[in-house]
């Protein structure tokens, strides 16, 4: 149950309202300020609050997703085996990147040469990317 003020039987916040709706020019503390010249006891942030509910929102700023989002408490869930299925294998499993290999070590010659040879593949890379 709303209260009214002492000198009217309207409430603050309607009394607000309609003078903003009057003066459309003024802030929060000039009509808190004039109110207090009728003999309304009304401050600023209670000018904002009544004059936040014309808009037709419960707040100022627009929630989003995020700020209502709350956080879960304990371990997070495991992930699941589709997840692991997805992910791109890794080199000592993919048999073509393998096959690809020995193919490079037979055309060095040796397994010290292809080192070799990709040392120098570094270096050269280095120079060219500077």
């Amino acid at each position: 149950m709303k209260k009214g003020t002492k000198n009217s039987g309207e409430n603050k916040s309607q009394l607000i309202r309609d003078y903003a709706a009057a003066n459309p020019g003024l802030g929060p503390t000039q009509i808190a300020n004039a109110l207090k010249e009728q003999g309304i006891d009304a401050y600023p942030a209670l000018v904002i609050q009544a004059l936040r509910k014309v808009n037709g929102s419960k707040s100022a700023k627009p929630k989003t997703a995020k700020a209502n989002a709350v956080k879960k408490r304990g371990r997070p869930a495991k992930a699941k085996a589709n997840k692991a299925a997805g992910k791109t294998s890794s080199p000592a499993t993919d048999y073509s990147v393998l096959k690809d290999t020995a193919e490079f070590v037979k055309k060095c010659g040796s397994p010290e040469q292809a080192i070799e040879s990709i040392k120098v593949f570094k270096q050269i890379a280095s120079l060219l990317n500077g």
